[in-house]
């Protein structure tokens, strides 16, 4: 059991890791947009996707957590 939540904690790590570099990559094309020249909806979409990752990040972080505090508990 605990080579299976050491494989998802791993797994996480790297889920983590590539939605953070994503949330980065979009936050910084966001501030080089002009604002001025997109639709409302273009706008809604882009605030969208960055409340989508924000999202699944921390629920990955939070499953993270959880597998982490399972680690410990397996150990005891």
């Amino acid at each position: 059991m605990e080579l299976a939540i050491n494989a998802r904690i791993a797994h996480l790590e790297s889920a983590a890791r590539s939605i953070s570099r994503q949330i980065d990559r979009t936050e910084f094309f966001a501030d080089m947009i002009d604002w001025n020249s997109m639709t409302i909806e273009d706008c809604r979409l882009i605030s969208m996707q960055e409340d989508h990752l924000a999202e699944t990040l921390a629920e990955t972080e939070m499953e993270l957590d959880f597998r982490y505090e399972q680690l410990c508990f397996t150990a005891h």
